[in-house]
């Protein structure tokens, strides 16, 4: 269910992984492994979080003002949980791969450019 919110009540919903839509902003279970929270779309994703791992990784890189915004509140949000701020590339290719499979790309990258 999808609960409807202000950006500023968004806050405990990400704290308590459940889906929720704002203005512009929403969070949502993408898979059985992972909780996603976007800004304006799923070309922005914002914040990913691994139920398997615990951990949180943060998109810090800047796009607008309304996104820097809702970064705000993810950063609010994710305050005090295990969490890495990584650049927008990164976030990106979590939500795509998921943490095992962008572990196993960035392995698989890092050899082919040592080798």
């Amino acid at each position: 269910m999808i609960i409807r919110t202000s950006n500023k009540e968004s806050i405990e919903l990400i704290r308590d992984l459940r889906t929720f839509r704002g203005s512009n902003f929403y969070g949502v279970q993408k898979t059985q492994d992972m909780f996603v929270v976007y800004s304006y779309g799923t070309h922005w994703p914002l914040a990913v979080y691994s139920f398997k791992a615990r951990h949180w990784w943060v998109n810090i890189t800047r796009r607008s003002v309304s996104t820097t915004r809702h970064l705000s509140l993810v950063r609010r949000a994710v305050s005090g949980f295990e969490h890495t701020e990584c650049a927008h590339v990164d976030v990106c290719n979590l939500t795509f791969y998921g943490v095992d499979g962008y572990i196993k790309y960035r392995l698989e990258a890092a050899v082919g450019v040592a080798a």
